[in-house]
């Protein structure tokens, strides 16, 4: 299920195959230079990465979602097959972290800035979504918190997320889980950002979905979309000068946009037909 669908199943609800690259596009993409390539996901379940300007587009997974970068930009995790999937892009290895029945399903991924940890929801079928933690290994399985949308601070210390239709900030470690957003609207879909000084997020108001930001004490709500149609999954440029966000601004499809943390500038980056959505900027190690 992609992460829009997914996010707004629990809000109702009140809470593959590698298609590899040719080896000269996987050293293209290993080779290049970090914070430059943006990985995202379409309608139909594949995996892309194009260049920040939207130019050099490539495939590199089918049956794939919600990509998350690691901190080093050389490796991406994924929703695969209903479990998180984490693929080497020089090599193209992919190893399974998770598997799952249908009756459990793991989504949104959020790879930690030591490299060695990975959030992700896991939401059982008539049950309750909750946050998980594994080793990049596999191993080392454990429940944080309930809830979805994990997003690591950039310490690693900790981690805000989507519960209850409020924001919540947790330590790493279990403690210290205080609401960030009040909740009077629905929250969702948090991406905190690389100066750890504010969370950017997804409100839903007056029947829209928009992006907004808020300081990483709960305060300064600003919104900072507000055109006709649903604007999802924000998500920052390694120096926080820049939000990518999926929307549907150009007509009923989602394409991909990036704006100014303000919310001026806002400019469309995919005009493939079909929906685009799930960016995720390489981070600069």
């Amino acid at each position: 299920m992609p992460r829009l669908l997914s996010a707004l199943y629990l809000l109702a609800c009140g809470a593959g195959i590698l298609a590899g690259a040719a080896a000269s596009d996987a050293k293209t993409l290993s080779t290049a230079a970090n914070g430059r390539l943006i990985a995202f996901s379409t309608g139909d379940a594949k995996l892309y990465v194009m260049r920040a300007d939207g130019s050099h587009l490539r495939k590199i997974a089918s049956n794939a979602s919600a990509p998350s970068w690691s901190p080093d930009g050389k490796r991406i995790v994924f929703v695969r097959s209903q479990g998180i999937a984490l693929m080497t892009l020089r090599s193209r290895r992919l190893r399974a972290l998770t598997r799952h029945p249908n009756a459990i399903y793991d989504d949104v991924p959020s790879f930690a800035p030591d490299g060695k940890r990975i959030a992700f929801m896991r939401q059982p079928s008539g049950g309750e979504a909750a946050i998980y933690l594994i080793a990049t290994t596999g191993k080392r399985l454990r429940k944080l918190a309930t809830g979805s949308d994990p997003s690591w601070s950039p310490g690693g210390g900790k981690l805000v997320y989507s519960a209850q239709s409020r924001l919540f900030v947790i330590a790493a470690n279990g403690r210290g889980k205080h609401a960030l957003t009040s909740g009077s609207d629905p929250d969702v879909m948090p991406a905190w950002s690389p100066d750890g000084k504010r969370i950017a997020f997804v409100r839903k108001h007056e029947g829209n979905y928009d992006i907004w930001l808020v300081s990483a004490d709960g305060k300064h709500e600003r919104r900072l979309t507000t055109a006709t149609g649903q604007d999802l999954n924000p998500s920052w440029s390694p120096d926080g000068r820049k939000l990518l966000f999926a929307s549907q601004q150009s007509g009923s499809q989602f394409d991909i946009y990036v704006m100014n943390p303000d919310g001026s500038g806002q400019r469309r980056l995919t005009k493939a037909a079909g929906d685009e959505f799930d960016p995720a900027w390489q981070p600069r190690p």
